[in-house]
């Protein structure tokens, strides 16, 4: 999944199924938005195998019902570059040596989950991605890199 918002839904935010039980580590997560889930932010519970998620960059998970169920961040093969509510990362404007951080993004608020002007995630994304897909913009259509960095989240401040 890249550049989406997955924000309000009357579950989990995204839930990751697979009919045999077993993951494989196959499932990427780049620059996606979950947030305001009245269930958890990713869920990958009836998976026999919790390490269903090989990268998780440049994404927003916050005020969900619960953070994850069925894994922890530290079973990704790779998980940098994120705001993960309750798990890794920095309390502070300042990111963790992956460059993680566990801290509000700034919403624009009211229903807009575009990052607000004073957002710490601002220029804390990874411009390479582990998987490019469609990197190369944001969920509005706008250029993904600017001011030669990425934002955390599906938004790229402009």
């Amino acid at each position: 999944a890249f550049c989406n918002v997955l924000v309000n839904n009357g579950g989990a935010g995204l839930s990751i199924r697979n009919q045999d039980g077993n993951n494989g580590g196959e499932n990427q997560l780049t620059s996606l938005t979950i947030a305001d889930n009245t269930g958890y932010g990713i869920d990958l519970s009836t998976s026999s195998n919790p390490d269903g998620l090989s990268v998780v960059q440049n994404t927003i998970v916050w005020n969900n019902a619960g953070s994850a169920t069925g894994w922890t961040p530290g079973d990704a093969d790779t998980f940098t570059n994120n705001d993960y509510e309750g798990f890794f990362g920095s309390s502070s404007c300042t990111p963790d040596g992956d460059g993680n951080v566990d801290i509000d993004p700034q919403f624009q608020g009211s229903g807009d989950y575009r990052l607000h002007i004073t957002s710490c995630l601002i220029n804390k994304g990874t411009s390479t991605p582990v998987s490019s897909g469609d990197f190369e913009y944001d969920f509005e259509g706008q250029r993904r890199v600017l001011n030669g960095q990425a934002d955390i989240g599906a938004d790229e401040k402009n």
